[in-house]
């Protein structure tokens, strides 16, 4: 069963070490007032389109990327309808990095910028611009890597940053 919010009561953390159990403090975490800045590295390589032993609503094979896709779609609404998806009047960004060897190029808002805000109102956006992504060529991890790092730092110093890579 998901937990929305993680309290002391909600969890707890023990370590085993040389037959001793410890267990750790758990403290309230909240979001500061710092948005975030978030890019997301997506394979879309050949590779991609191996099945996996996910299965759709057809009974049908899920390939890696259709996968992945979804993985997207679903922590872009958890994230548009969470508290840091504006921290103080300022939305957090998110860009997504498809990469293979056909390319290593941001997809693009509606406004042509990289950056989609995470209010709830871009969820079709950024389903419309996810669903784009076809899979060939291989697999250039670290071109992918130095890309978004070099946007990522240029992103300012007002803002969390964050890379996941799928």
């Amino acid at each position: 069963k998901p937990i929305n919010i993680l309290l002391a009561d909600n969890f707890s953390i023990i370590e085993e070490y040389k037959k001793d159990l410890k267990t750790a403090h758990v403290y309230s975490v909240k979001p500061s007032s710092t948005r975030a800045d978030i890019i997301v590295l997506i394979d879309t390589s050949g590779s991609m389109s191996d099945p996996t032993n996910i299965l759709n609503e057809k009974g049908e094979n899920l390939t890696k990327l259709e996968v992945v896709k979804e993985a997207v779609n679903l922590f872009f609404n958890d994230l548009s309808n969470s508290e840091i998806s504006t921290i103080g009047g300022k939305p957090s960004r998110i860009a997504f990095l498809p990469f293979s060897t056909s390319g290593v190029n941001f997809l693009e808002s509606d406004d042509g910028d990289i950056w989609f805000s995470t209010l709830p109102e871009s969820k079709d956006e950024v389903s419309k611009a996810i669903n784009t992504l076809t899979p060939g060529g291989d697999t250039p991890l670290y071109s992918a890597i130095t890309r978004a790092l070099t946007i990522i730092q240029d992103s300012g110093d007002d803002s969390y940053k964050l890379l996941f890579c799928l």
